[in-house]
Order: C-alpha cells, then structure tokens, then sequence
C-alpha cells in the first residue's frame, strides 16, 4: 500500500488526458524515492450515482496525508474536475474542506473532499485530480465518480425444460449508439439475475441445457429476445419450455447427423449480435424467439445442418454427404421441421485428382448467411484421386462453398496441408451436376469468395495482394506451401516495392496510377506439375473511401485440357479450351486481346498456339511430339480497361511417352 501510494501520488499526469485514460499518470520513479509525502487511499473510485438524479447525495470522502521527512509541510491544496465531455465540470461539483493544510514531521493530517452531482452537468463519467504542493513535493490523487444516464433494472430469469431454474449460458449485448459497448453474461445459480444498463436496445440470448438420463448429453433450448428494448425496469423470462424441437431428415438411411449449426444472425450497425449452437448431431435440439420482430435485412435465422456415413464411434468415413441450409426470415423460429425429400436436393458428382502422391483428402462444403460470413463444416474424408457424392438443398438460391485439401505425411508422421482448392456454385433442385477438382493446369484463378473482398484488392491506399497461383484447371482457387516466392511491384513504371513472397500488402499513393504486380513461386509437388508459376497483372487504381475492400479488376487465363488418370495427353494435334475468369467485383472489361504459347523445352523456346473462338471462351490448337516429357504454357489477355494479365506455367501437365 505505502509502495503504491508513493509511485501514483508522484507521477506526472498528463493534462489532456482524463484519469479513466492515464489512471494517476506517467510514473516519475526519482520523484517517487525522495518525496517524502504521501496520501492515502492513493485513488478515489467514488462509484456511480444512479439515475435520475432527483434523489443524489453528496459524496464525502477523506484523504490522509503522511509526511516522513524530519520537516513540517504546509501543503496547499486545490481540485480539478472534468466532465465526460472533457470540459470542466460544473462549479461546485468537487470541493475541499481546507485549501492549506500543515501535515507535522513524521506526523499525518487530513482533508475532506466532497463531490455533488446535483449541481447539473451531463450524465457519465467525471474525473477530477487533487493536488498537494509544497514548494517542489507534489502529490496528485485521482478521482472518478459516474453520473449515470438514464439507465434501468433489467431482471432476467432462465427456466429449463423441467420447469427449474436453467443453467443458461446468457449473452446480452447491446445494438444501438448508446448500447452497443454494453456486454453482459448474466448468470446466477438460481436463474434469476439483474443487470443495471443503460435506456437502449438489446439482443439476449441464452442456452439453456435440461439434464437427461444421459449427463454427456442434456436437451439444449436457444432462445432468444434479439430486439429488447429497455425503456423502464423490465422482467424477460427465458423458458425452454416454450421452445420446439429441430427436426430434419434426408432421405437416405445409411447417414448419420453429423453436424447442427442452429442459430441467427442479428446484424447491427456494430457487428453481428446473434449466435449459432454448433452440435455434432441433431438431437435434443429446441429453438425459440420472443419480442417484436425486425426487417429481414437486420434478423435471418440460420440452420446449417449435415449427415454423412460414419463408424460405430460416429467419426465421418465419407459419402454421401448431405448438406442443407436456411435461413428463414424473421429470426429463430420457434421449432424447425423439414423432411428433404430427393425433389429439394441437387447432386453432385465430384472427382478428385491425385494432387500429390501418398496424400489423403478432406473435403468440406459450407453455405452463408445473407447476413454473416460465419459458417462451418464437417470434413469428409476421401481417397486421392477419388470421388464423391455430395447433396446440397437450394432453397433462395443458396450459394454453396466447397474445399478440398489434400493432407501430406509430415516428418514426424502426423498428417500436415500440402494444398487447399476452394470455389462455389449455385445449384437447382432435382438435378445433377459433375464437377472436377484438382486437375491440371495448376494456375491463378479468381472464383467467388466467402468473403466477397477478392483476394488482389486495395483498402484505402493499401494494395492486398494474396493471388491463389494455384487454381485448378476447373478455376477452384488453389493454395499450396511454395520453395520460393518472389513478388515486385511498380507504379507508373517505378519499382515500389518487392518482397521474396507470392504474397503482401503495400502502402502506395492515394492518387490514381497504373500498377503492375509481378510474382513467381516454385515448387517441387504436384506430381512435378506447375514446378514454376509467373503471373504478372497491370491495372489503374486510386484512393479507395472508407474501411471497405475494393476488388481490382485483375483476371485469370484458364487452360483446362483433357488429360488421363495420369494427368498427362498423347503426342500428336491436341486441343485445349482456354476461358477467362475475372476476378468477382473487378469490373474487368471484356476480352479484346489474347494469346497462348506452347513449350516442350522447359520454357526455353515458345510456340504459338492456333486460338479459335469457342462459346464464351478459345480453343488452342497444339501438336504434341512423341517421347514424353512435360508441357509448358503461356497466355496474357487484355480486357477493354486496359487491364492486362500475363501467366507462364512450366510443366503444365505431362506428355505419355
């Protein structure tokens, strides 16, 4: 206590600074050691006066001042208030009852300090600063006292599904201006607790387990009250009781619930309030809301289930895996049924290439709330290469994001990621769909992203750039551990920045300019495919407002031959159809300009490919010669912007020999 006295009474506070910001201020350790003069307590927390203010009390405290030195001093004393907005506070606020007082040699002597909130002033907190001085001793005590605004009792009670008191894992947060820095986790063993918070709106939820016979696994009720608004001493009940199961079924019955995600999203101007249950089956599930209602816009709920064939310990063994999503509009409904029916439910038919030899895959596949960006998966196992059927509902057009990683053997044995590929797709109900994954050309691509920022952007005058390189020849976006990396950039034909990475951020200029971006990674993997990639992008781009992402219009030149199961194409004419894929959000022009190059040397020497229109897209004409090897690819493109792309892949896939 007397160490502490000593470092805050002598530290230095800084005048622009209130005491919830700097406490008593910057510590001068030399003034600390020779003072000789202290106070005690060495701060005043002088709590909260509860609104409305009608009823205050003055607030007295007393402040002790003990002198060790072998001389009397003779202090004169002054206080300093400031109000919430920074501005003095109001006279008559904070006074003393001495403004010079002698404390004797080895002796103490006090003063009493006085706080009035009634004398007006807005609602929140005030600070004030007592100094002491005697010639060069100077001894400062903070103080803080709350003017509560107007604020209410908010008294929460939890019920289980028995009718006892629940044991509820509560959350309470705040959603508007004077709210939203309101967090709460209100718990009480007897299901009863009050809150004291400020007039305003709320979002409450809570879940709430009822014990069952088995104690691993109680009923879980969520509900919720996402539009409380407080305007007076308020009473909620949370009662599972009123709160109906989560019932889904797919009709198929070698699967197993294998992942619920149950909730809602609240999106408010300071986030998104609401909350999701995350189980690994869907049993002894019950949701339900209360309260008034909100646009579809601010409240979706959010159901995410899925069932996959697993073992005797429940673990996932693979296909076929159902996946379904909703999010119905107006917030948690009280209960949710559905029994898909094969008429709900798009198929698809996935293959896998090899990737790397020895590796295993995992694929999971999620969908997301027009109103959050949070989802999850379960992941499937699957042999590489290999296969998969995977089902997935489409209701309001559902946009679902699929990834697949392939999972090496490390060096000490445990599996460890060799390459991620990721994309999406749109579906319709009662059809089927084949997709392809994995396969070569491994190169940049640019499908849509959870995300929706693109993965080359600018925020502010920040260039974000994260290329995937290694996209598969179907465009999934594709990421893989690299040897090396090397990435420079130039503004107006300057060098500005390069970094030994196939990835950065760089701080350029607000006004507008033309940017080229090049990069190169190499790597060994892939069966020895796409062993070097080069990618360069030129665009023009300027300040971008606010916090926001702003896509850049960069595209991508795909290649998507047809090869064998050995990811290699036969001697003679071969064709490849090529296609360009901008980068969602760009606003990259149309096509005017481009060309493909072939090379069966490692790059060394080119070969211009015959490129004839084909639908929305080219196809490249080459004749391959005989004895094997590998074939190595180029292409740029020039959209109507002016926008240009320029790729070169070496071993773009194999020659059978």
């Amino acid at each position: 206590t007397q160490f502490k006295a000593a470092l805050m009474g002598s530290a230095q506070p800084n005048p622009d600074l209130t005491v919830y910001q700097q406490g008593a201020g910057r510590l001068d350790v030399g003034r600390a050691i020779s003072q000789t003069l202290t106070a005690q307590p060495a701060s005043l927390s002088l709590g909260v006066q509860q609104w409305p203010h009608t009823d205050d009390q003055p607030v007295t405290k007393t402040v002790t001042y003990h002198n060790g030195g072998g001389t009397d001093l003779t202090l004169s004393l002054s206080i300093g208030g400031r109000a919430p907005d920074g501005t003095a506070a109001p006279a008559g606020m904070f006074t003393l009852s001495a403004s010079q007082l002698t404390v004797p040699a080895g002796g103490q002597a006090q003063v009493t300090l006085t706080v009035d909130t009634r004398v007006g002033g807005p609602d929140g907190r005030y600070s004030g600063d007592l100094v002491a001085t005697a010639g060069d001793t100077r001894v400062g005590t903070p103080i803080g006292i709350t003017k509560e605004a107007e604020s209410y009792n908010l008294t929460l009670t939890f019920i289980d599904r028995n009718g006892g008191p629940g044991d509820a894992d509560a959350l309470l947060q705040g959603t508007d201006e004077a709210t939203h820095s309101v967090v709460e986790f209100p718990y009480d063993p007897s299901g009863t607790v009050t809150l004291r918070l400020p007039r305003g709106h709320y979002d409450l939820h809570a879940d709430i387990p009822t014990l069952t016979d088995d104690p691993w696994n109680p009923l879980r009720s969520l509900l919720a009250e996402p539009a409380l608004n407080l305007t007076g001493d308020t009473h909620v009940t949370l009662d599972a009781r009123t709160a109906k199961p989560v019932t889904a079924t797919v009709p198929d019955p070698t699967v197993s619930s294998v992942l619920a995600y149950i909730g809602y999203d609240h999106l408010t101007p300071y986030g998104d309030a609401g909350t999701r249950l995350w189980l690994f089956a869907l049993t002894g599930v019950f949701t339900d809301q209360q309260g008034p209602s909100l646009p579809a816009s601010q409240l979706r709920g959010a159901f995410m289930l899925q069932w996959a064939a697993t073992d005797s310990d429940g673990f996932v063994t693979g296909g076929p895996f159902y996946s379904a999503a909703e999010f119905p509009v107006g917030g948690l409904p009280n209960g949710f049924v559905r029994h898909y029916t094969a008429r709900d439910l798009a198929e698809v038919h996935a293959t896998y290439g090899p990737i790397q030899p020895g590796d295993t895959g995992l694929v999971g596949t999620f969908a997301l709330s027009p109103l959050s960006s949070g989802a999850i998966s379960a992941e499937i196992p699957v042999t590489l290469p290999g296969s998969l059927t995977l089902y997935h509902t489409t209701v309001d057009g559902t946009r679902w994001y699929t990834d697949l990683t392939s999972m090496a053997t490390g060096p000490e044995g445990f599996p460890t990621p060799d390459a991620d590929f990721t994309g999406s797709a749109v579906y319709q109900a009662g059809r089927r769909y084949q997709e392809t994954w994995a396969s070569p050309v491994f190169g940049p691509a640019f499908p849509v992203s959870p995300s929706g920022e693109g993965d080359i952007n600018r925020q502010g005058d920040t260039l974000n750039f994260f290329p995937p390189l290694y996209g598969d020849g179907s465009g999934h976006a594709g990421g893989t551990t690299t040897d090396s990396g090397l990435t420079t950039v130039y503004r107006n034909g300057t060098q500005i920045a390069q970094v030994p990475d196939v990835a950065g951020q760089f701080a350029v200029p607000a006004d507008t300019a033309r940017y080229r971006i090049e990069t190169q990674a190499t790597r060994t993997g892939f069966g020895g495919l796409s062993s070097t990639v080069r990618a360069a992008w030129t665009f023009r781009s300027g300040h971008v407002d606010g916090d926001g992402f702003a896509p850049l219009p960069v595209m991508a030149v795909q290649l998507r031959p047809a090869l064998d199961a050995n990811n290699a194409a036969p001697s003679g004419r071969f064709t490849i159809p090529v296609s360009v894929q901008r980068q969602p959000g760009g606003s990259a022009g149309a096509v005017k300009q481009i060309h493909v190059a072939v090379s069966y040397d490692d790059g060394k020497t080119w070969q211009p490919a015959t490129l004839q229109s084909s639908g929305d897209g080219w196809t490249a004409t080459v004749t391959h010669p005989a004895g094997g090897g590998f074939v190595s690819l180029r292409a740029d493109a020039t959209d109507s912007s002016g926008n240009t792309v320029e790729e070169t892949i070496i071993h773009a896939y194999a020659l059978n020999g």
